[in-house]
């Protein structure tokens, strides 16, 4: 397995975390309804900068815990960077990937709206296109590096 395959199942395990995090503290305020009225919408807008916050540090975090066990375990005190051309066209067609979910969702949540539904829930769906988009992204990332490596 590639280092870069091993970053991409990084990646996707941040996601599940911090989304999931996300979601399951989105459920529980909505079982409170907590989203309803203006003031939801504005508390969606808020836990959107706390979740890129949490993301950002959390990733962070992550990534020198995954280099750091990933240098113990194959006892390389330096990984390979060098990305080829190969490897930048498996990025570009995750992002690609990546591309359509979030356009996909933002279309779905311009639908909502239009159809009379509350302002959270398209909020809600803009930023689970996000992670749905990343995920779908980093699944291409790697059914690439497995028909290829």
């Amino acid at each position: 397995m590639s280092y870069q395959e091993k970053n991409i199942y990084v990646s996707i395990l941040i996601t599940f975390l911090v989304y999931g995090g996300f979601c399951l503290w989105a459920f529980f305020a909505l079982q409170q309804g907590r989203f309803e009225g203006e003031a939801g919408a504005q508390l969606v807008g808020k836990s959107f900068f706390v979740l890129f916050g949490i993301a950002i540090v959390f990733s962070i975090a992550l990534r020198i815990a995954f280099h750091i066990i990933h240098a113990i375990i194959t006892r390389e005190p330096k990984p390979s960077f060098v990305v080829d051309e190969r490897d930048q066209l498996i990025e570009l067609q995750g992002l690609q990937v990546f591309l359509y979910v979030l356009s996909g969702g933002f279309m779905l949540s311009m639908a909502a709206l239009a159809f009379g539904q509350p302002a959270a829930l398209v909020f809600f769906l803009i930023i689970s296109s996000f992670s749905i988009g990343d995920l779908a992204g980093n699944a291409r990332r790697i059914c690439k590096y497995r028909a290829v490596g």
